[in-house]
């Protein structure tokens, strides 16, 4: 049974983050024509508004800024729209109001658009993969280091939310967008507000080797892009949701599945002097 109060406030959250993308909320920041006065605002408003969402519906412990990514083999990634964080190890750090985030505490990255083209849509998506690879510069643990196969959970959630695309979405072609990447750098949800949502299909003969601890005949919704099972890796295969009921529904389940797969995702532990030239482990206090 659902929470009366709860659902009232989220709806009236899914209501606010949808309308902002709307067309007569972007009439606030345009002129008499059809030019935004100060585009990067708008952007702002609509990120500031994404951030609200998912503070409602992530635990405490995640932090959620924009910024970029460090590893400790000096690598940046290029700016994120939104981080999501570990908020329990070294939050960020900051250097005149830019944020930098080291790459074991970040759980997911998104970016927020509005309407995008076939080329902008394909640009986009290459931008996050090339972010998310990131994650292959991270410090694992001992443990993680003498696990044998890659595990789904331990990677970066990534994802994408736009107002609009002025091409047809059945046409979009992964394998063509995705191509000279590793699968498991795709995206993890897509969410085009007037149109639809991607997530991936896990069929029945996979389910019970996922994180879903049932049996199920059906196939079900998935928010990771490979699925590991006895040390085989599983390509998922895509699937879209269509917009078919209202934009608050498709908003919602959107940010179900996305949440689901960020409080899934492996936490590794920073460390100082990784991403010091300065090797503390070496320096031992003496007795005066």
């Amino acid at each position: 049974m659902a929470n009366s109060i709860f659902m009232n406030i989220y709806l009236q959250k899914l209501r606010e983050f949808v309308n902002i993308f709307s067309n007569d909320s972007e009439s606030i920041f345009k002129a008499h024509g059809d030019t935004l006065i100060h585009p990067g605002e708008f952007g702002k408003y609509r990120e500031e508004t994404t951030k609200n969402i998912l503070k409602m519906l992530l635990k405490k412990s995640y932090g959620i800024g924009d910024g970029f990514i460090l590893t400790s083999k000096d690598t940046v990634s290029t700016q994120c729209d939104i981080v999501i964080y570990d908020n329990n190890t070294i939050p960020l750090i900051q250097e005149n109001s830019v944020n930098f985030f080291p790459v074991e505490t970040v759980v997911g990255i998104g970016e927020i658009k509005s309407s995008l083209n076939k080329t902008q849509f394909k640009e986009t998506l290459q931008k996050m993969a090339k972010n998310k690879a990131l994650q292959f510069e991270r410090i694992k643990q001992k443990r993680q280091q003498e696990s044998d196969c890659f595990n789904e959970f331990d990677s970066i959630c990534s994802f994408l939310i736009c107002d609009d695309i002025n091409f047809n979405l059945q046409s979009i072609d992964f394998d063509e967008i995705y191509q000279g990447f590793d699968i498991a750098l795709r995206h993890n949800c897509i969410l085009i507000i007037n149109k639809g949502c991607f997530f991936y299909k896990l069929t029945k003969d996979r389910i019970k080797g996922s994180f879903f601890e049932r049996q199920s005949e059906k196939e079900l919704t998935y928010p990771f892009p490979v699925h590991i099972e006895k040390g085989a890796i599983y390509p998922i295969k895509s699937a879209i949701l269509l917009n078919e009921t209202s934009r608050e529904e498709l908003a919602g389940f959107f940010f179900h599945h996305l949440t689901l797969g960020i409080e899934k995702c492996i936490i590794h532990s920073f460390h100082l002097s990784s991403y010091s030239e300065y090797n503390f482990e070496e320096y031992y206090l003496q007795d005066n």
